[in-house]
């Protein structure tokens, strides 16, 4: 498997076969559907969005994602009522655990948007649901919440899940849409932390 890069502005790859929740088939292709190569790619990534926005866990912990500059992070989008995000939400765990629980060179949060009361079009569906996907799944790992929406738009997630990756110099390294197995999680973060979709 391979794990599209980001060159500055233009965001190269779309999807894994696997169908998420929210996009069209359309939008939804594989790696290899796109064309693209990574043998002769300029090694340019763009910035992290939005780096110093404070974002805030299920515990009331702020992070800021220019927090985890010198490691690699793992973030993924989703959403409570999204069944493709709830397929990957034990994996997703399991890489939390065996990375080191975020105390290694490996960082894993979720970011959700539920809905309030000041921004009832979030998609992700209310805190409280939120809130109880996290008990029910037995969530550790950090999942910050975007009560406005500006980290969701600034990252253009469009589809659930979406996954990115941030290289060691807080810069976006790759992204994908779908639900992904352990095994696919922990190749994108060999891929991320070798700087190659090799």
């Amino acid at each position: 498997m391979r794990f599209m890069k980001l060159s500055l502005s233009l965001i190269l790859a779309s999807t894994l076969a696997l169908v998420g929740c929210g996009a069209s088939n359309e939008e939804q292709k594989t790696v290899a559907d796109t064309g693209n190569t990574t043998q002769n790619e300029k090694k340019d990534f763009s910035p992290v969005p939005m780096a110093d926005k404070v974002l805030v866990d299920q515990t009331g912990r702020e992070y800021r994602f220019s927090d985890f500059k010198g490691k690699v992070v793992f973030a993924n989008f989703f959403t409570a009522w999204c069944n493709a995000c709830r397929s990957e939400l034990k994996d997703i765990q399991a890489l939390y655990e065996k990375t080191g629980k975020n105390e290694g060179d490996v960082i894993v949060i979720g970011v959700a948007n539920p809905k309030t009361d000041e921004n009832p079009r979030n998609a992700g569906g209310t805190k409280e649901e939120l809130m109880k996907l996290i008990k029910d799944f037995g969530i550790t790992y950090p999942v910050l919440t975007d009560p406005d929406g500006s980290v969701f738009d600034a990252f253009a997630i469009r589809a659930f899940p979406t996954t990115y990756t941030f290289n060691q110099n807080n810069e976006v390294f790759g992204y994908l849409s779908g639900a992904i197995d352990l095994e696919q999680m922990e190749n994108i973060i060999n891929q991320t932390q070798k700087g190659s979709t090799k």
